[in-house]
């Protein structure tokens, strides 16, 4: 936001970005974001659409999460692709959540055009595992499992707690949730407040400050008031690492999900959960 004050001036980055696309290039984009595929028509290129939605160029339908009994090779999820009327599939993944589907999607979007072989592409995605610190397993300790995750942007951390809680519908999700810079959380204030619906409880770290800024016009503190007002008591500050490590072990039962979440160095109270 520091850079992008406006959602025009955000938009405008886009659209200058896609007019330098050459007339023999081709573009991919997803069908159901509504203003990306506004600026998309802009473009008089070869353009393919993917998502969920009816009428994109590569959509996804039949998506599920795999039984424990049907997990092989890491696998967590399978949907099958729609396109030009044919049925491809299944495709399976080893990642939770409809937003790696969506990327798994703009994937088989860009192979399809460039008519990249079906039964490569679909071993191709079925053997990526991640990438460190995206929904990332830790450990388990009495009986918790204890993940790692980068989102550190509302719409990131409402995605990955969709895919936690679609892999585990009947668990707890514990958040530890490290803000990163003042700048993002003042503009982006109700929005994170609102973000952390399916966690059960979230414990807030001091706002991790970039080289630009230390301070200014929000704390830690303020978001934590803020998430209770939209559920008592589910928040709570948490200045204190080494304390907040020790509660976290004292509190943590079987069948919880711990989940360290942001851009700074949270990932480490992950670490000390698993090793203190």
């Amino acid at each position: 936001p520091d850079y992008f004050p406006t959602v025009g001036a955000y938009e405008q980055i886009f659209s200058d970005f896609l007019n330098r696309i050459p007339r023999h290039g081709f573009l991919v984009v997803s069908g159901d974001h509504a203003r990306a595929e506004f600026l998309s028509r802009a473009v008089a290129v070869s353009r393919s659409t993917y998502g969920f939605l009816a009428g994109n160029t590569v959509r996804a339908v039949e998506q599920r999460i795999l039984p424990a009994s049907e997990r092989q090779a890491g696998a967590l999820q399978e949907f099958s692709v729609e396109y030009q009327g044919e049925h491809l599939g299944p495709f399976r993944l080893q990642l939770a959540g409809r937003h790696n589907v969506e990327n798994a999607l703009a994937v088989i979007a860009v192979a399809l055009h460039l008519k990249l072989d079906l039964a490569g592409l679909m071993k191709g995605i079925a053997g990526f595992s991640g990438t460190k610190r995206r929904f990332e397993y830790i450990g388990t300790r009495q009986g918790a499992l204890v993940y790692d995750d980068y989102a550190h942007h509302p719409v990131e951390i409402q995605a990955t707690l969709a895919a936690f809680h679609e892999l585990y519908p009947d668990q707890h999700l514990k958040v530890i949730f490290h803000p990163h810079t003042f700048t993002r959380t003042k503009a982006l204030f109700e929005a994170f407040a609102s973000s952390f619906e399916l966690a059960e409880s979230v414990s807030i770290l001091d706002i991790y400050g970039s080289a630009r800024e230390q301070q200014g016009g929000v704390s830690s503190q303020d978001l934590v008031d803020q998430i209770n007002r939209y559920t008592p008591t589910k928040a709570t500050y948490a200045p204190d690492r080494a304390a907040l490590v020790k509660k976290t072990i004292r509190e943590m039962q079987a069948g919880d999900v711990i989940i360290t979440m942001g851009a700074g160095d949270v990932w480490q109270i992950a670490q000390a959960i698993l090793e203190t």
